[in-house]
């Protein structure tokens, strides 16, 4: 009904400005803490290598020079393609750190957009705009889009839209084939590992749809296989290196249940991109000289890397001494997500054993989330912040089973008290004597510059 379309239309702009809204909030204000101690990436050496390189690109572009990041030793790295979105709009618009920090917040804002359609087809139209209003309000998301320019935003949106486009796909509207070949090559382009939750999605979406025979589920199937087959030649053929190859990379280094090394081989080094004319980029290292890192209580195990997953970074624990203003930002909004976590696990066990794409979402969810424990890599608070909507969408189930029966579910928050509060104070007597707590020196002036 053209009426009904109208209705949903105002009520999505209304939903992505009460999110921007927010989200810009955010930004102004850990802008001006920025500006109030002199840092305004937050200490973040991939915030500041993210403005650097999209301030190359704006100025080679005018130039006629298409400055190619595939190579590892360009930009360090291979997900380069927030650098070629913020080069973009600082092309069209002008090379600001708050105009970095807008498009984070924008990104932030339609993730959030996008992710009321896939709640929609899971929770039905009621409990959706109830989940969709609890991520616009997500504290630990609203801190990620505000505190640095970073690319943890976009991926949200890119994973939400791929999401949403295989949805489609399911219900066999053929005309979101190309927009999902599309997006899934910007994910690829902007966080691989994301890439790899849609494809274990997709797979998932492929047996259930061939479980209801050859003649119902070949279509489906198809356009998804023609989207990822397309998504791989489309990188290939833009000097990107192939899936094989890039896992072999990885593999090659051993990341499975390993220590992260906290002392990457680039720190320090000059970028230079040979014929371009332009002054290279020194690359800051990781953390500044004298930097004590935590030891950890468990060494890389699945339960060790399962409770980081979980609990980190531990509100009970704020991180001491001189360090980024950002770091101890996340810890308020930890205690609102302890205290859905026993309704995530309830949802997530009824949402598996209902019929729909919900299962394949929250299949799929869980096995990516197994894959991250069991590899170890990276930040797990910023790999959490990917799967929050899907963990929003199990609470939203846990809720109502919770409303159902108060007093089971009062049952089950009781043992989780008893056991959360022991593990806080097991945890608070340990950080001391086992020297779990870091100490950062002052910042070093001109750790962010340019090499002229």
């Amino acid at each position: 009904m053209p009426g009904q379309r109208e209705e949903a239309r105002r009520a999505l702009v209304g939903l992505f400005l009460f999110a921007f809204g927010i989200r810009c909030g955010a930004t102004f204000l850990f802008d001006r803490i920025g500006a109030a101690v002199g840092d305004p990436f937050a200490g973040s050496s991939d915030a500041w290598a993210y403005d650097q390189w999209a301030r190359r690109l704006a100025e080679a572009w005018p130039r006629g020079i298409w400055l190619s990041l595939e190579r590892w030793n360009q930009a360090g790295r291979w997900d380069v393609g927030f650098h070629y979105v913020l080069g973009a709009v600082y092309w069209l618009f002008g090379e600001s750190v708050v105009l970095g920090r807008a498009v984070v917040a924008l990104f932030g804002a339609l993730a959030v957009v996008l992710f009321f359609p896939v709640a929609r087809r899971v929770l039905g139209p009621r409990s959706a705009q109830i989940a969709a209003i609890a991520y616009a309000v997500w504290p630990t998301s609203v801190a990620w889009n505000g505190y640095s320019v970073l690319r943890d935003s976009l991926v949200w949106t890119l994973l939400m839209l791929c999401v949403w486009l295989a949805l489609l796909v399911w219900e066999a509207r053929w005309v979101a084939i190309l927009p999902l070949g599309l997006s899934l090559v910007a994910l690829r382009l902007t966080r691989p590992y994301a890439f790899a939750a849609v494809t274990i999605g997709l797979l998932l979406a492929a047996a259930a749809a061939l479980g209801k025979g050859w003649r119902a589920g070949w279509r489906p199937v198809a356009a998804w296989a023609a989207a990822l087959l397309g998504t791989e030649l489309l990188v290939v053929v833009l000097g990107f290196p192939s899936l094989p190859r890039m896992t072999g990379r990885y593999a090659s280094k051993r990341v499975i249940l390993q220590d992260v090394d906290r002392s990457p081989a680039a720190a320090g080094q000059a970028l230079v991109y040979p014929g371009s004319g332009l002054s290279p980029l020194h690359v800051p290292h990781e953390e500044p000289d004298g930097f004590v890192a935590p030891k950890r209580l468990f060494g890389p195990s699945l339960p060790a890397n399962a409770a980081r997953f979980l609990i980190n970074p531990p509100a009970w624990a704020p991180v001491e001494g001189d360090i980024r203003t950002s770091d101890n930002w996340q810890l308020p909004g930890m205690w609102i997500w302890y205290l859905i976590l026993p309704l995530c696990v309830a949802g997530f066990a009824a949402g598996l054993a209902r019929r729909g794409p919900g299962r394949i979402v929250f299949a799929g969810t869980l096995i990516f989330v197994f894959f991250l424990v069991v590899a170890g890599r990276g930040d797990f608070a910023r790999q959490r912040e990917m799967v929050v909507p899907v963990f929003l969408l199990a609470a939203a189930i846990g809720a109502e089973i919770a409303l159902a029966r108060p007093r089971r579910m009062a049952s089950v928050y009781a043992v989780y008290l008893v056991l959360f509060v022991a593990g806080i104070a097991y945890h608070r007597h340990t950080l001391r004597e086992r020297g779990l707590v870091g100490s950062r020196p002052p910042a070093v002036s001109g750790q962010y510059e340019e090499v002229c």
